[in-house]
């Protein structure tokens, strides 16, 4: 068994909590991240759309042409 100090212990309570609470930040950053992501994707897949109908050739989804 290891014997520590109490200060030594408190040091790494408080580290741990400081990492936690960085790692939520980080955790929201990216969820914000896919959020635009998610959105960016919306909006090339929509002009895509929009220039097929545009033109009125190419594939449809299902794979049918225009």
């Amino acid at each position: 068994m290891v014997n520590i100090s109490n200060r030594q212990f408190d040091r790494m309570v408080k580290a741990i909590e400081r990492s936690a609470r960085q790692t939520e930040r980080l955790t929201a950053q990216v969820d914000q991240l896919l959020h635009i992501n998610h959105q960016l994707l919306d909006i090339v897949v929509a002009g895509e759309m929009d220039e097929q109908e545009e033109h009125g050739s190419g594939m449809f989804l299902d794979g049918s042409d225009a």
